[in-house]
Protein backbone atom coordinates (compact mmCIF):
# COMPACT_ATOMS: atom_id res chain seq x y z
CA UNK A 1 0.00 0.00 0.00
CA UNK A 2 2.48 2.50 0.35
CA UNK A 3 4.33 1.26 -2.02
CA UNK A 4 1.57 2.29 -4.41
CA UNK A 5 1.44 5.86 -2.24
CA UNK A 6 4.81 6.65 -3.50
CA UNK A 7 5.67 6.47 -0.19
CA UNK A 8 8.65 3.80 -0.18
CA UNK A 9 9.64 2.06 -3.49
CA UNK A 10 9.43 -1.44 -4.67
CA UNK A 11 12.50 -3.93 -4.51
CA UNK A 12 13.56 -5.97 -7.70
CA UNK A 13 16.06 -8.17 -8.53
CA UNK A 14 17.38 -8.65 -12.05
CA UNK A 15 17.97 -12.43 -13.87
CA UNK A 16 21.48 -11.72 -13.38
CA UNK A 17 20.68 -11.26 -9.64
CA UNK A 18 21.51 -7.61 -9.65
CA UNK A 19 19.94 -5.50 -7.45
CA UNK A 20 16.94 -3.33 -9.36
CA UNK A 21 15.73 -1.73 -5.77
CA UNK A 22 14.62 1.92 -6.05
CA UNK A 23 13.67 3.99 -2.79
CA UNK A 24 11.29 6.74 -2.90
CA UNK A 25 12.04 8.58 0.35
CA UNK A 26 8.89 11.03 -0.20
CA UNK A 27 5.63 11.24 -1.60
CA UNK A 28 4.50 11.31 -5.20
CA UNK A 29 5.28 14.10 -7.27
CA UNK A 30 8.04 15.62 -5.23
CA UNK A 31 9.67 12.36 -4.23
CA UNK A 32 13.70 12.27 -4.07
CA UNK A 33 14.44 8.76 -5.26
CA UNK A 34 17.85 7.22 -4.58
CA UNK A 35 19.20 3.77 -5.72
CA UNK A 36 21.69 1.77 -4.44
CA UNK A 37 24.68 0.98 -6.30
CA UNK A 38 26.98 -1.25 -4.66
CA UNK A 39 27.48 0.03 -1.22
CA UNK A 40 26.74 3.51 -2.56
CA UNK A 41 23.31 5.75 -2.07
CA UNK A 42 22.87 7.20 -5.61
CA UNK A 43 20.52 10.23 -7.01
CA UNK A 44 19.94 9.08 -10.35
CA UNK A 45 18.98 12.72 -11.37
CA UNK A 46 22.69 13.42 -10.57
CA UNK A 47 24.31 10.68 -10.88
CA UNK A 48 26.27 11.55 -7.59
CA UNK A 49 26.60 9.90 -4.28
CA UNK A 50 24.65 10.79 -1.07
CA UNK A 51 25.53 11.10 2.00
CA UNK A 52 22.17 10.61 4.35
CA UNK A 53 22.67 12.51 8.04
CA UNK A 54 19.53 11.73 9.61
CA UNK A 55 17.60 11.95 12.74
CA UNK A 56 14.86 9.88 14.08
CA UNK A 57 11.72 12.35 14.22
CA UNK A 58 9.33 9.71 16.06
CA UNK A 59 9.29 11.14 19.60
CA UNK A 60 6.00 10.20 21.04
CA UNK A 61 4.35 8.93 17.74
CA UNK A 62 4.15 5.26 19.52
CA UNK A 63 1.39 6.38 20.90
CA UNK A 64 -1.85 7.89 19.55
CA UNK A 65 -2.22 9.88 17.59
CA UNK A 66 1.10 8.21 16.01
CA UNK A 67 2.38 11.10 14.19
CA UNK A 68 5.69 13.06 15.49
CA UNK A 69 3.73 16.41 15.01
CA UNK A 70 0.42 16.65 16.71
CA UNK A 71 -2.62 17.59 14.95
CA UNK A 72 -4.00 20.87 16.59
CA UNK A 73 -7.50 21.34 18.04
CA UNK A 74 -9.07 21.71 14.53
CA UNK A 75 -7.98 18.58 13.48
CA UNK A 76 -4.96 19.83 11.15
CA UNK A 77 -1.33 19.76 11.67
CA UNK A 78 0.44 23.32 12.62
CA UNK A 79 2.32 23.94 8.93
CA UNK A 80 4.30 26.95 9.45
CA UNK A 81 5.70 24.84 12.91
CA UNK A 82 6.57 21.92 11.17
CA UNK A 83 8.44 23.65 8.56
CA UNK A 84 10.55 25.57 11.25
CA UNK A 85 11.22 22.40 12.61
CA UNK A 86 12.93 20.77 9.39
CA UNK A 87 14.28 24.50 8.68
CA UNK A 88 16.12 24.09 11.90
CA UNK A 89 17.38 20.99 11.71
CA UNK A 90 18.69 21.82 8.09
CA UNK A 91 20.25 24.31 9.74
CA UNK A 92 22.18 21.47 11.70
CA UNK A 93 23.43 19.61 8.90
CA UNK A 94 20.77 17.24 8.98
CA UNK A 95 19.18 15.63 5.31
CA UNK A 96 17.16 12.56 5.76
CA UNK A 97 14.34 12.02 8.69
CA UNK A 98 13.01 8.72 9.64
CA UNK A 99 9.47 8.49 9.52
CA UNK A 100 7.77 5.78 11.55
CA UNK A 101 4.64 4.23 10.25
CA UNK A 102 2.58 2.76 12.56
CA UNK A 103 -0.01 -0.17 11.41
CA UNK A 104 -1.55 0.02 14.69
CA UNK A 105 -2.62 3.74 13.56
CA UNK A 106 -3.43 2.57 9.88
CA UNK A 107 -5.50 0.04 10.80
CA UNK A 108 -7.04 0.25 14.06
CA UNK A 109 -10.17 -2.43 13.57
CA UNK A 110 -9.64 -5.01 11.17
CA UNK A 111 -10.31 -4.20 7.73
CA UNK A 112 -11.09 -0.70 8.65
CA UNK A 113 -8.30 2.14 7.28
CA UNK A 114 -7.64 4.80 9.16
CA UNK A 115 -7.26 7.57 5.75
CA UNK A 116 -6.70 10.52 8.34
CA UNK A 117 -3.73 9.08 9.44
CA UNK A 118 -2.35 7.95 5.96
CA UNK A 119 -3.16 11.46 5.19
CA UNK A 120 -1.07 12.80 8.23
CA UNK A 121 1.02 11.13 7.77
CA UNK A 122 2.16 11.66 4.04
CA UNK A 123 2.01 15.53 4.76
CA UNK A 124 4.78 15.42 7.10
CA UNK A 125 6.50 13.22 4.59
CA UNK A 126 5.70 16.02 1.72
CA UNK A 127 6.65 19.30 3.73
CA UNK A 128 9.78 17.70 4.52
CA UNK A 129 10.85 16.44 0.87
CA UNK A 130 9.90 20.38 0.41
CA UNK A 131 12.46 21.53 3.04
CA UNK A 132 15.20 19.32 0.92
CA UNK A 133 15.01 15.88 3.19
CA UNK A 134 15.01 12.62 2.32
CA UNK A 135 12.50 10.71 4.18
CA UNK A 136 12.74 6.87 5.17
CA UNK A 137 9.84 5.11 5.71
CA UNK A 138 10.19 2.80 8.63
CA UNK A 139 7.30 0.71 9.12
CA UNK A 140 7.94 -0.10 13.11
CA UNK A 141 7.31 -2.07 15.66
CA UNK A 142 8.88 -2.83 19.33
CA UNK A 143 8.24 -5.89 21.02
CA UNK A 144 5.29 -6.31 18.63
CA UNK A 145 2.50 -4.15 19.98
CA UNK A 146 1.86 -2.36 22.92
CA UNK A 147 -1.08 -4.35 23.14
CA UNK A 148 1.11 -7.58 23.84
CA UNK A 149 1.71 -8.80 27.02
CA UNK A 150 2.34 -6.18 29.19
CA UNK A 151 2.46 -3.74 26.95
CA UNK A 152 5.50 -1.76 26.10
CA UNK A 153 5.69 -1.98 22.68
CA UNK A 154 4.27 -0.39 19.36
CA UNK A 155 3.72 -0.92 16.22
CA UNK A 156 0.67 -3.78 15.56
CA UNK A 157 -3.15 -3.17 16.23
CA UNK A 158 -4.45 -5.04 19.35
CA UNK A 159 -6.83 -7.52 17.04
CA UNK A 160 -3.54 -9.15 15.84
CA UNK A 161 -2.74 -9.94 19.22
CA UNK A 162 -3.69 -13.18 20.45
CA UNK A 163 -6.44 -12.63 22.96
CA UNK A 164 -5.26 -14.49 25.97
CA UNK A 165 -2.42 -11.86 25.76
CA UNK A 166 -4.17 -8.70 25.03
CA UNK A 167 -3.35 -6.29 27.55
CA UNK A 168 -6.62 -4.78 29.12
CA UNK A 169 -5.34 -1.13 28.37
CA UNK A 170 -1.89 -1.26 26.87
CA UNK A 171 0.89 0.44 29.04
CA UNK A 172 2.63 3.37 27.45
CA UNK A 173 5.94 2.61 25.87
CA UNK A 174 8.80 2.93 29.01
CA UNK A 175 5.88 3.29 31.50
CA UNK A 176 5.51 0.44 33.50
CA UNK A 177 7.21 -1.88 31.50
CA UNK A 178 9.08 -3.74 34.63
CA UNK A 179 11.90 -4.92 33.42
CA UNK A 180 14.50 -3.39 30.92
CA UNK A 181 13.19 -3.39 27.38
CA UNK A 182 15.26 -5.63 25.56
CA UNK A 183 14.43 -8.43 28.07
CA UNK A 184 10.56 -8.03 27.22
CA UNK A 185 11.49 -9.71 23.55
CA UNK A 186 10.80 -13.20 25.75
CA UNK A 187 7.44 -12.04 27.01
CA UNK A 188 5.28 -14.71 25.92
CA UNK A 189 2.59 -12.16 24.53
CA UNK A 190 5.68 -10.98 21.98
CA UNK A 191 6.91 -14.14 21.24
CA UNK A 192 3.05 -15.79 20.61
CA UNK A 193 2.00 -12.61 18.49
CA UNK A 194 5.32 -13.31 16.23
CA UNK A 195 4.01 -16.63 15.93
CA UNK A 196 0.73 -16.37 15.08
Amino acid sequence: MLCLLGLIGCAGVEADGSDTTEHAVATTGIAKRLVVDGKRIIDPATGQAVVLRGVNIAGSAKLPPFLPFRPGTDGKLDVAAIEHHFELLGTQGFNSIRHTFYWEAYEPTRGVDDETYLARYAEVAEIATRKNFYVIVDIHQDLFSRHAGKGCGSGFPRWTVPERYRAEAPLNPGVGCGQAWSQEVINSGVTESFAT
